[in-house]
């Protein structure tokens, strides 16, 4: 792990990859929207589109609303065509396609979620 920003000893490379990161976080709720014709059949563009909003904020929104809300077999499907599949020995989502879990330690002085240059409320 040479040189990673993952290795807990190098701490210059994991602020520039964490600068780097939240440089490109999305400043609106809207950079994470990916509409989608049908989410039972998606498209190169479309699984590229969710791939892209994954990998700049861990996460995505579909819109699809000319589709009913009530067919809950929709976000199945959608997982099943990403890559996504229930283990049923763990009780966990694995993956290797847009969205993925894992544990990754704790930094020293670095609370997850927690923003430099962040004010802390009175």
């Amino acid at each position: 792990m040479e040189n990673s920003p993952f290795d807990l000893d190098n701490e210059s490379a994991y602020r520039a990859w964490r600068d780097a990161k939240l440089a490109a976080y999305p400043r609106s709720v809207d950079e994470l929207i990916v509409p989608l014709a049908d989410p039972r059949h998606l498209t190169p563009d479309e699984i590229a589109a969710l791939e892209v909003r994954c990998a700049r904020a861990n996460m995505a929104i579909y819109s699809a609303p000319h589709l009913p809300a009530a067919d809950k077999s929709i976000p199945k499907q959608l997982a099943q065509q990403l890559g996504l599949r229930r283990n049923r020995l763990e009780g966990t989502i694995a993956g290797g396609g847009a969205a993925q879990s894992g544990h990754r330690p704790h930094r020293k002085g670095i609370s997850p979620g927690k923003r430099s240059g962040a004010v802390p409320r009175p």
